[in-house]
């Protein structure tokens, strides 16, 4: 079972207006550029996550690793 945008909009009573965007699947080099210019993180670092994510994408724990290091350093 799945949870469709009808689930969401029902449940939660929020419109879901306009259209639909198809996105383009980036290839791993590519998504690897994307992290290390828009996120800093290391090249290295960026592919072992994609590695353990099993594609051109990262894990949300990842992420959420990736904020508290940088507002850690912040202080």
């Amino acid at each position: 079972m799945s949870i469709t945008l009808d689930n969401v909009s029902s449940l939660l009573h929020l419109p879901v207006l306009g259209q639909l965007c198809d996105l383009e699947e980036l290839e791993f080099e590519e998504a690897r550029v994307i992290l290390v210019e828009l996120l800093g993180v290391d090249g290295g670092a960026a592919g072992a996550e994609m590695e353990d994510a099993r594609g051109p994408k990262v894990r949300l724990s990842w992420l959420r690793h990736i904020y508290v290091q940088r507002c850690q350093s912040q202080q």
